[in-house]
Protein backbone atom coordinates (compact mmCIF):
# COMPACT_ATOMS: atom_id res chain seq x y z
CA UNK A 1 0.00 0.00 0.00
CA UNK A 2 1.36 3.20 -0.82
CA UNK A 3 2.11 6.37 1.90
CA UNK A 4 -1.24 8.04 0.65
CA UNK A 5 -3.34 5.49 1.43
CA UNK A 6 -1.73 4.29 4.26
CA UNK A 7 -2.36 8.36 5.66
CA UNK A 8 -5.70 8.04 4.32
CA UNK A 9 -6.22 4.52 6.10
CA UNK A 10 -5.06 6.78 9.57
CA UNK A 11 -7.14 9.74 9.18
CA UNK A 12 -9.97 7.27 8.84
CA UNK A 13 -9.11 5.73 11.99
CA UNK A 14 -8.80 8.70 13.87
CA UNK A 15 -11.88 9.88 12.17
CA UNK A 16 -13.94 6.67 13.56
CA UNK A 17 -11.91 6.56 17.33
CA UNK A 18 -11.58 10.28 17.68
CA UNK A 19 -14.14 11.67 16.18
CA UNK A 20 -12.03 13.81 13.93
CA UNK A 21 -14.18 15.46 11.35
CA UNK A 22 -12.48 14.48 7.49
CA UNK A 23 -12.05 17.02 4.45
CA UNK A 24 -11.15 15.84 0.82
CA UNK A 25 -7.34 16.50 1.38
CA UNK A 26 -7.87 14.05 4.14
CA UNK A 27 -9.20 11.18 1.42
CA UNK A 28 -7.36 12.11 -2.17
CA UNK A 29 -9.15 10.71 -4.96
CA UNK A 30 -6.61 8.53 -5.93
CA UNK A 31 -6.65 6.40 -2.53
CA UNK A 32 -6.20 2.40 -3.34
CA UNK A 33 -9.33 1.61 -1.71
CA UNK A 34 -9.16 -2.51 -2.45
CA UNK A 35 -5.50 -1.92 -0.69
CA UNK A 36 -6.95 0.06 2.50
CA UNK A 37 -9.93 -2.11 2.87
CA UNK A 38 -7.70 -5.53 2.74
CA UNK A 39 -5.46 -3.74 5.08
CA UNK A 40 -8.83 -3.07 6.62
CA UNK A 41 -9.70 -6.80 7.12
CA UNK A 42 -6.26 -7.44 7.76
CA UNK A 43 -6.10 -5.71 11.04
CA UNK A 44 -10.05 -6.18 11.45
CA UNK A 45 -11.56 -2.48 11.74
CA UNK A 46 -13.63 -3.06 8.99
CA UNK A 47 -16.26 -1.73 11.15
CA UNK A 48 -14.45 1.38 12.02
CA UNK A 49 -13.45 2.51 8.54
CA UNK A 50 -17.39 2.35 7.71
CA UNK A 51 -18.34 4.24 10.29
CA UNK A 52 -15.29 6.95 9.23
CA UNK A 53 -16.55 6.89 4.88
CA UNK A 54 -19.95 7.38 6.77
CA UNK A 55 -19.50 10.74 8.16
CA UNK A 56 -17.10 11.97 5.54
CA UNK A 57 -18.62 15.12 2.96
CA UNK A 58 -20.09 13.94 -0.26
CA UNK A 59 -17.29 15.29 -2.13
CA UNK A 60 -14.90 12.88 -0.17
CA UNK A 61 -16.78 9.65 -0.41
CA UNK A 62 -14.84 6.56 -2.52
CA UNK A 63 -16.62 4.99 -5.29
CA UNK A 64 -20.49 3.41 -4.65
CA UNK A 65 -18.39 -0.13 -4.84
CA UNK A 66 -16.70 0.91 -1.88
CA UNK A 67 -19.65 2.18 0.52
CA UNK A 68 -21.80 -0.42 -1.10
CA UNK A 69 -19.22 -3.27 0.45
CA UNK A 70 -18.47 -1.36 3.54
CA UNK A 71 -22.22 -0.86 4.19
CA UNK A 72 -22.33 -4.71 4.32
CA UNK A 73 -19.58 -5.62 5.87
CA UNK A 74 -20.33 -3.50 8.57
CA UNK A 75 -23.95 -4.32 8.68
CA UNK A 76 -22.53 -8.76 9.05
CA UNK A 77 -19.86 -7.13 11.53
CA UNK A 78 -22.97 -5.19 13.77
CA UNK A 79 -24.90 -8.45 13.50
CA UNK A 80 -21.64 -10.57 15.00
CA UNK A 81 -21.21 -8.64 17.73
CA UNK A 82 -25.28 -8.53 18.07
CA UNK A 83 -24.93 -12.22 18.43
CA UNK A 84 -21.91 -12.08 20.85
CA UNK A 85 -23.60 -10.33 22.96
CA UNK A 86 -26.79 -12.15 23.74
CA UNK A 87 -24.36 -15.48 23.77
CA UNK A 88 -22.40 -13.72 26.92
CA UNK A 89 -25.65 -12.34 28.21
CA UNK A 90 -26.57 -16.30 28.52
CA UNK A 91 -23.42 -17.46 29.33
CA UNK A 92 -23.21 -15.06 32.48
CA UNK A 93 -26.45 -15.83 33.25
CA UNK A 94 -25.87 -19.75 33.14
CA UNK A 95 -22.92 -18.91 35.37
CA UNK A 96 -24.27 -17.13 38.07
CA UNK A 97 -26.84 -19.33 38.08
CA UNK A 98 -24.82 -22.28 39.09
CA UNK A 99 -23.10 -20.44 41.47
CA UNK A 100 -19.79 -18.97 39.08
CA UNK A 101 -18.64 -16.03 38.94
CA UNK A 102 -16.21 -14.62 35.76
CA UNK A 103 -15.02 -11.99 33.93
CA UNK A 104 -15.02 -11.07 30.41
CA UNK A 105 -11.75 -10.66 28.50
CA UNK A 106 -10.61 -8.86 25.78
CA UNK A 107 -12.33 -7.93 22.52
CA UNK A 108 -16.57 -8.14 23.55
CA UNK A 109 -15.40 -6.30 27.18
CA UNK A 110 -13.11 -3.93 25.18
CA UNK A 111 -15.22 -2.86 22.70
CA UNK A 112 -17.59 -1.18 25.25
CA UNK A 113 -14.68 1.41 25.01
CA UNK A 114 -15.35 2.64 21.68
CA UNK A 115 -17.55 5.09 20.42
CA UNK A 116 -19.58 2.59 18.16
CA UNK A 117 -19.02 -0.93 20.47
CA UNK A 118 -20.60 -2.37 17.79
CA UNK A 119 -17.89 -1.68 14.84
CA UNK A 120 -15.33 -3.64 17.23
CA UNK A 121 -15.15 -7.37 14.82
CA UNK A 122 -14.63 -9.97 17.75
CA UNK A 123 -14.24 -13.76 16.85
CA UNK A 124 -15.05 -15.45 20.36
CA UNK A 125 -16.23 -14.65 23.85
CA UNK A 126 -13.01 -14.74 26.50
CA UNK A 127 -14.73 -15.41 29.86
CA UNK A 128 -12.44 -16.03 32.95
CA UNK A 129 -13.84 -17.95 35.98
CA UNK A 130 -10.42 -18.26 37.94
CA UNK A 131 -8.99 -22.25 38.60
CA UNK A 132 -11.37 -22.99 41.42
CA UNK A 133 -14.65 -22.27 39.65
CA UNK A 134 -13.40 -24.02 36.05
CA UNK A 135 -13.88 -27.43 36.67
CA UNK A 136 -17.42 -27.20 37.50
CA UNK A 137 -17.79 -24.60 34.56
CA UNK A 138 -16.24 -26.87 32.34
CA UNK A 139 -18.76 -29.95 33.33
CA UNK A 140 -21.96 -27.74 33.01
CA UNK A 141 -20.94 -26.09 30.06
CA UNK A 142 -19.93 -29.90 28.48
CA UNK A 143 -23.58 -30.50 29.64
CA UNK A 144 -25.52 -27.95 28.58
CA UNK A 145 -24.29 -28.47 25.15
CA UNK A 146 -23.74 -31.83 24.75
CA UNK A 147 -20.38 -30.60 23.79
CA UNK A 148 -19.31 -33.73 20.87
CA UNK A 149 -18.00 -31.24 18.66
CA UNK A 150 -14.51 -31.51 17.15
CA UNK A 151 -14.76 -27.41 16.97
CA UNK A 152 -14.35 -27.71 21.11
CA UNK A 153 -10.74 -28.61 22.75
CA UNK A 154 -9.00 -27.80 25.93
CA UNK A 155 -5.80 -26.42 26.25
CA UNK A 156 -4.07 -26.09 29.57
CA UNK A 157 -5.13 -22.09 29.99
CA UNK A 158 -9.19 -22.81 29.19
CA UNK A 159 -11.78 -24.34 27.57
CA UNK A 160 -12.91 -23.91 23.97
CA UNK A 161 -16.35 -24.49 23.36
CA UNK A 162 -19.13 -23.48 20.63
CA UNK A 163 -23.22 -22.76 21.72
CA UNK A 164 -25.43 -22.24 18.96
CA UNK A 165 -24.39 -17.91 18.71
CA UNK A 166 -21.17 -17.97 19.77
CA UNK A 167 -17.43 -19.56 20.29
CA UNK A 168 -16.57 -19.39 23.87
CA UNK A 169 -13.37 -19.79 25.84
CA UNK A 170 -13.60 -20.50 29.16
CA UNK A 171 -10.50 -19.13 30.98
CA UNK A 172 -8.81 -20.62 34.51
CA UNK A 173 -5.81 -18.55 33.91
CA UNK A 174 -5.38 -14.77 32.58
CA UNK A 175 -3.44 -14.70 29.55
CA UNK A 176 0.13 -14.01 29.73
CA UNK A 177 -0.05 -14.20 33.50
CA UNK A 178 3.68 -15.73 32.82
CA UNK A 179 3.48 -19.43 34.14
CA UNK A 180 2.01 -22.04 32.95
CA UNK A 181 -0.62 -24.06 34.76
CA UNK A 182 -2.50 -27.33 33.95
CA UNK A 183 -6.16 -25.83 33.96
CA UNK A 184 -7.82 -29.50 32.63
CA UNK A 185 -11.16 -29.91 34.14
CA UNK A 186 -9.72 -32.38 36.05
CA UNK A 187 -6.66 -30.88 37.47
CA UNK A 188 -7.79 -27.27 37.61
CA UNK A 189 -5.05 -24.74 39.48
CA UNK A 190 -2.57 -27.33 39.69
CA UNK A 191 1.02 -25.96 38.46
CA UNK A 192 2.69 -27.90 36.11
CA UNK A 193 6.18 -29.28 36.87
Amino acid sequence: MDSSTLDTFFALMRSALFGERLTVKDVPADTDWESLLQYAANHTVTGHIGDAVGRLPQEAMPPKEVVDTLRKKSFLIMRSHMQLDKALADTVRFYREAGIEGVLLKGQGIATEYPNPCARQCGDIDFYVGPEQYPEACRLSKEKYEIEDKHNKETYKHYHFKTNDAEIECTAWPPNCGRQYSATCSNAGRPQS
